[in-house]
């Protein structure tokens, strides 16, 4: 893959797989405060096969630059440029301390944004971008999780809207395919994990507040063809 090619998935938020390292270890943890803003820490252990060429370590972070969030300092390494595009920003960066091939570094970074106030579903998803053992997923929020499924984004079908993720993640709620998160907590906190991610693949979690899996049913069935139908036939006889 050329540079050219790996910058331009870089600033659409497509990861870049890499053979060069290997992930034991992903935790993605999200906290969701009482105004909805999203605060988000992730660490990786790394093991690297081989020394990292110039711009390989890089952080993609699905936050554009008119998002209103903040990209915070890794305590690990230092930041050596970034590119912004429109889906995401690419944090380039050097380890403070030497590399050793085979040995275990750990690197951390984070980020925080505004939610949406009373919004009735979150959504998160992890990228495989190198082999990885185990990647987990913690999610905390002030009031309790009605119900949560995670689920490999599915190739052959385009989940571009937030409408389209949620009525695909119903779906999965409803069959036996979805995985199921681990409520904890009276229902304030979940918790995913994944055991060998494929490499390349993307994987989504959708959380739903309390009420919130009738909200959006109920939101789903009024954009069908159907519903627009009797609201234009109720419009048009109540003349």
């Amino acid at each position: 893959m050329t540079p050219w090619i790996r910058r331009t998935r870089r600033q659409f938020g497509l990861g870049v797989p890499s053979t060069a390292l290997v992930c034991p270890r992903y935790l993605k943890s999200i906290e969701i405060d009482d105004r909805a803003r999203v605060d988000v820490r992730v660490e990786r252990m790394l093991v690297f096969l081989k020394e990292p060429a110039a711009d390989d370590l890089c952080d993609v972070i699905p936050l554009p630059p008119d998002a209103g969030g903040e990209i915070y300092e890794s305590p690990d390494s230092r930041e050596l440029h970034r590119t912004a595009g429109p889906n995401a920003t690419t944090v380039y960066w050097a380890p403070r301390e030497p590399i050793v091939r085979y040995g275990l570094y750990v690197h951390s970074y984070g980020w925080s944004s505004p939610g949406v106030p009373g919004e009735a579903a979150v959504y998160t998803e992890f990228r495989c971008d190198a082999r990885t053992a185990v990647a987990e997923l913690e999610l905390k929020a002030p009031g309790a999780f009605e119900a949560a499924v995670a689920f490999r984004w599915p190739p052959w079908r385009r989940l571009g809207s937030v409408q389209r993720l949620v009525k695909y993640a119903l779906n999965q709620l409803e069959s036996s395919e979805g995985q199921r998160p681990e409520v904890l907590d009276d229902g304030s906190r979940l918790r995913w994990t994944l055991a060998s991610p494929q490499v390349g693949e993307r994987y989504a979690c959708v959380a739903f507040h309390d009420q919130g899996v009738a909200l959006w049913q109920n939101r789903i069935e009024a954009s069908t063809l159907p519903a627009r139908m009797r609201r234009l036939v109720k419009a048009v006889t109540s003349f």
